[in-house]
C-alpha cells in the first residue's frame, strides 16, 4: 500500500508489518530502485535525504529492524 509519493518518492507500509505495535515503512525512490526502512513517516524532503544516505537495493531491507542483517 502506498502511504504517500512526490517526486519519484514513495512511502509504502506493507501488508506484513500491519499487526506489529511498532510498524516501519519502506522509503522507495523509483528513479533509483533504493530502498530505506524508517519507523516514523518522514516528509518528501527528510526522505530524500534518508534515502541519499542510507539508501540500498530493495533486497538489502535497510534499516528495516524486523528483517535479519544479511
Amino acid at each position: 500500500m502506498i502511504v504517500g509519493f512526490a517526486n519519484n518518492l514513495s512511502i509504502l507500509a506493507h501488508e506484513w508489518v500491519w499487526g506489529f505495535d511498532d510498524p516501519v515503512f519502506e522509503l522507495y525512490d523509483g528513479e533509483r530502485n533504493l530502498t530505506y526502512w524508517v519507523r516514523v513517516i518522514p516528509t518528501s524532503r527528510q526522505a530524500a535525504v534518508l534515502l541519499r544516505e542510507h539508501d540500498g537495493l530493495p533486497e538489502q531491507e535497510r534499516g528495516n529492524p524486523y528483517k535479519q542483517d544479511r
